[in-house]
């Protein structure tokens, strides 16, 4: 029987012990937790953006009302990618992505206004 110290406390304890029957301080870190969160937030930035570029090139950017819809997305697409960076979410990649594509749509957004 191999034992450790309780991380508590210190008593002597079994090494698969999950907490230490003393003083009841867990032993083990959670292991996965973080795993077990999705990128939803980046992905979420990445679909709004994606839309946003079906926007910006499939309609007139000349119309108004679709120039303030692009600018819209495109501040929506940009703020849950920076919310998904800042909680240091998984999907960092993806979040960055969204980003800059919503950076850059808004930019092309606010050109066509007049």
């Amino acid at each position: 029987m191999s034992s450790v110290f309780c991380r508590g406390c210190g008593q002597s304890i079994h090494a698969e012990a999950l907490a230490c029957p003393k003083c009841g301080a867990p032993q083990r870190a959670v292991a996965g937790a973080r795993a077990q969160e999705h990128p939803t937030l980046a992905v979420i930035s990445c679909v709004i953006a994606g839309i946003t570029l079906l926007v910006v090139l499939g309609e007139d950017l000349d119309d108004r009302d679709t120039a303030v819809g692009s600018i819209m997305l495109a501040l929506a697409s940009g703020v849950c990618g920076a919310i998904s960076l800042q909680l240091k979410k998984p999907g960092h990649i993806l979040a960055v992505i969204g980003t800059v594509a919503s950076a850059i749509f808004l930019l092309a957004g606010i050109g066509s206004l007049r």
